[in-house]
């Protein structure tokens, strides 16, 4: 069954971990822009749907999701900065620069009504930023 958002499926969706500074050199490729990205879970026993929610950081990046993006029941999706081919729970940014600063960052998701799902907040140093 998926549920259109509602506040009890929606409050099993979280922001899981941001891999903000990925392992090597800060080459700007597109397969290094693959290895940062933020992890949310779905830790409900429902799948969710993220019709037109959003993902911004600090500095304004948005990612939106699509009509007919979902995360299952206990799964985790991530959002690849770079480009790719989209899956289930593989989305990505489609950009050409790194989206998460390396010394401190905020991740907040909303649903498409604008209200907030999570918000994780980490400061470096490190490379993963567990939420």
């Amino acid at each position: 069954m998926l549920l259109a958002g509602s506040a009890s499926a929606s409050a099993a969706v979280k922001i899981k971990e941001i891999e903000f500074n990925p392992p090597g050199p800060d080459t700007g490729t597109n397969a290094h822009l693959n290895k940062e990205y933020i992890m949310f879970t779905n830790t409900g026993d429902t799948d969710v749907m993220l019709n037109r929610w959003t993902v911004r950081d600090a500095d304004g990046n948005l990612f939106r999701f699509g009509l007919g993006d979902r995360i299952p029941a206990h799964s985790d999706l991530m959002i690849h900065t770079g480009r790719g081919s989209e899956a289930l729970l593989h989305k990505y940014w489609g950009l050409r620069h790194y989206v998460w600063d390396n010394a401190g960052d905020r991740a907040t998701l909303r649903r498409a009504d604008g209200s907030v799902v999570d918000r994780c907040r980490y400061s470096g140093p490190g490379s993963i930023a567990t939420c």
